[in-house]
């Protein structure tokens, strides 16, 4: 990609992404890593990454397919129906990311001492400990193109250990 300097943070990501048929950048040989993703790219990643079929003979139809497979596997919520061009932000796109890696989030207050907190800062909390965030991570910043073929390339590439809560739950 043009736009995709070696140097990048998400070089090597969108790379594998790339080799992998998960991506195919934004045209003309750009990726736009530092666009915001949408709804209907991230779903279009997903199912390709995960090897479903989505229908359709132009870029509009096929990215509606998508999300409408992304929604019936349970990795996207109702919203994304309504809104497919819309950018994503960061606590649903990780919490998509793990749905469809059935990576599991407890519940903070599950654990000694967890606080209580709202399911976005729950989920950013299970990304931190995985690695997927920054610490700074704000669950609702607008997630890049670059930065979520970042998450995808870990959730594909990499395991993950959550520690279950202690029992009973």
């Amino acid at each position: 990609f043009d736009d995709l300097p070696e140097t990048a943070d998400c070089y090597e990501s969108v790379m594998y992404l790339a080799e992998h048929e998960i991506t195919q950048g934004t045209g003309n040989g750009c990726f736009s890593p530092d666009a915001p993703v949408t709804v209907r790219q991230w779903a279009m990643m997903l199912c390709r990454a995960y090897d479903v079929k989505v229908e359709g003979s132009s870029w509009s139809d096929l990215s509606q397919s998508a999300v409408e497979q992304a929604y019936r596997k349970g990795w996207l919520n109702e919203t994304a129906l309504s809104a497919p061009r819309s950018p994503m932000c960061r606590s649903v796109l990780v919490e998509s990311a793990f749905a469809a890696a059935d990576v599991p989030v407890y519940d903070s207050t599950l654990y000694k001492g967890g606080a209580s907190l709202s399911t976005a800062d729950n989920i950013l909390r299970v990304g931190r400990e995985l690695g997927l965030c920054s610490d700074d991570a704000d669950t609702n910043a607008l997630v890049t193109r670059g930065e979520a073929a970042i998450i995808l390339h870990a959730v594909l590439t990499q395991s993950f250990r959550i520690e279950e809560p202690p029992v009973p739950v």
